[in-house]
């Protein structure tokens, strides 16, 4: 059964990126961990050693940040839908964040 879902879960995914970047995307794949965490715990009893806990924090933290990061570059960027090259002129970059 953890065959067919993991299988499942990796069409489903493939198919989602037909429709959604995968910056957007990621954040969902990043609940895989605490899913796992919390059905293992449900069905089995198993209780997650600290390691794996920290390591899965980290990573979650990881593309948190990158999302944040993300979004914050994507807000900032101008929309040159149907500019001519020819009108725009240089302009020197501002580096001072």
């Amino acid at each position: 059964m953890v065959i067919v879902c993991a299988i499942a879960t990796h069409i489903l995914f493939t198919e989602a990126l037909k429709y959604a970047p995968a910056s957007t995307l990621q954040p969902f794949n990043f609940l895989a961990l605490p899913v796992a965490v919390l059905l293992s715990f449900l069905f089995f009893g198993y209780i997650t050693d600290i390691i794996t806990v920290v390591g899965g924090a980290v990573t979650i933290a990881a593309g948190v940040m990158v999302w944040v990061r993300e979004r914050k570059r994507n807000i900032i960027k101008p929309n040159l839908t149907g500019v001519k090259l020819s009108n725009i002129k240089p302009v020197l970059a501002d580096h001072s964040y």
